[in-house]
């Protein structure tokens, strides 16, 4: 990803959250987009191993995702 990518996604999502932070065995994540699309989202624990990798398809607007199966703990988010 070059550096005008990176600018052209940061335009795209906004309003990112989590339910609940941190991260329980169940949780959810939000995000609203300006551009609907297909895109990997990378669950990242805090030592900075991926532990889940996933594609999505993001419609124009708020959308959420259920996450299941993780360790109770903290997270980063990769879109």
């Amino acid at each position: 990803v070059g550096i005008t990518d990176v600018k052209n996604l940061e335009k795209n999502f906004s309003n990112i959250s989590t339910y609940p932070n941190p991260f329980s065995e169940f949780s959810k994540f939000q995000f609203y987009s300006s551009k609907g699309g297909k895109y990997n989202v990378s669950i990242i624990d805090i030592t900075g191993k991926i532990v889940l990798v996933t594609t999505i398809n993001s419609q124009v607007g708020f959308n959420r995702i259920k996450i299941s199966g993780l360790v109770s703990g903290i997270y980063a988010i990769s879109i």
